[in-house]
């Protein structure tokens, strides 16, 4: 296949009345991530990423079709939705919009992961510094005194690594710090 950023910015300057090489990129996306289900289902982590990416990208879903949604399509597709949301590449390089699809499809947000001495994923986006995806775990409901191996919490993370502030403005999450 061939592949160059310039052959893709000439497809999409291309005006809708010259339809020989118009590009419509939600189209690809979708027949992406369908092409992704029939080749490999049911879908290991990395690939569950890749397939919430083009769904997002393709954005098909509109709020008039509520019958068949994003969330269906990735839980369907999916070997482990949890694994997905506590992969390497999730934890490393995270899209807040990919986690929330992971988390409203059904992952656990009291996933173990394997860095960190197995830390809970909420102690894991505490120590790497991502608020919003902290907020995120918070909000469907991560357990804020999950342990690792070695007994330490979130709380704990958030102090070993200097993000204390990541925890503590939740009300929700219960933590009395003076």
């Amino acid at each position: 296949m061939f592949s160059h950023g310039a052959l893709r910015e000439f497809l999409l300057s291309q005006t809708p009345n010259w339809k020989m090489f118009f590009c419509n990129l939600a189209k690809g996306h979708i027949s992406i991530a369908t092409k992704i289900c029939k080749l490999e289902c049911p879908l290991d982590p990395e690939r569950t990423l890749d397939l919430c990416h083009h769904i997002l990208q393709g954005n098909v879903f509109s709020e008039s079709n509520k019958t068949f949604t994003p969330e269906l399509w990735v839980a369907a597709a999916s070997s482990n939705l949890s694994s997905t949301l506590a992969s390497l590449r999730n934890i490393f390089s995270p899209s807040v919009k990919v986690s929330l699809l992971l988390l409203a499809s059904g992952a656990s947000p009291n996933v173990k992961t394997s860095i960190y001495d197995e830390a809970p994923i909420l102690a894991t986006f505490v120590a790497r510094g991502y608020s919003n995806l902290v907020s995120l775990m918070l909000d469907y409901g991560a357990d804020v005194n999950g342990m690792n191996l070695s007994g330490l919490t979130p709380i704990m993370f958030a102090a070993k690594y200097g993000h204390l502030v990541n925890l503590t403005h939740h009300k929700q999450t219960g933590l009395i710090i003076s």
